[in-house]
């Protein structure tokens, strides 16, 4: 298997042997063969990944995350699933995924376009997708619209790799629009957001961690 690592602030595109094209975003981690053999197509993903997958019925694609697997047979289609968080997602945008949990295979839905499933206490919802900005990430961004600010801080931190601490609880109520790329950093899109919104932050470089204050 090879494995690829996407540093934090960066995202990577890749194409498989079969075709299928791969987005990666900040802090994931793909593992895949060199060449699919027999009739299956598996890869492992820790974080989240787009995935255009190259048509192929008598080789269904799956990814496999921590806790869920994603069958399809030649879709479009977006996972965030890191480890070391508890929460899972997976969006569909062209034809048809299944998505099933490992420990309890009877936990299983199946998409249509432009809908998502999300993983909240244990069992998985369904919504269709109202917002796409977030997907634009494979753009290098970091794009968002009426955010709650301390969800907004949450992608910063899987973009970034840093812990944020809030300790000024006014900000709660702040829901900013905007966008910002990868490669501007934390620290400018941290400046420029107090253009809108009174705030002060404070970098502890020893630990990689952020306060807002």
């Amino acid at each position: 298997m090879n494995t690829i690592r996407v540093p934090a602030g960066q995202t990577a595109n890749m194409t498989l042997s079969d075709g299928t094209n791969i987005w990666l975003n900040a802090r994931s981690t793909l593992m895949f063969p060199s060449v699919f053999t027999g009739n299956k197509r598996e890869i492992i993903l820790d974080g989240e990944g787009f995935f255009d997958v190259a048509h192929d019925p008598q080789k269904p694609f799956t990814v496999y995350t921590n806790e869920f697997k994603i069958l399809s047979l030649g879709t479009q289609f977006n996972v965030e699933a890191y480890s070391h968080e508890a929460g899972f997602t997976g969006s569909l945008f062209n034809g048809s995924i299944r998505i099933t949990s490992i420990k309890d295979t009877s936990q299983t839905i199946v998409l249509q376009p432009n809908t998502l499933a999300r993983l909240h206490e244990s069992q998985l919802f369904t919504e269709t997708i109202t917002d796409f900005n977030h997907y634009r990430w494979r753009e290098g961004l970091i794009s968002f619209k009426d955010i709650p600010f301390t969800d907004l801080l949450v992608k910063f931190e899987k973009c970034y790799g840093v812990r944020i601490i809030v300790l000024n609880n006014g900000v709660k109520n702040y829901a900013p629009t905007g966008k910002f790329r990868h490669s501007d950093g934390i620290d400018y899109a941290l400046r420029v957001l107090q253009r809108d919104f009174r705030f002060q932050f404070e970098r502890d470089e020893e630990d990689h961690t952020i306060y807002i204050k």
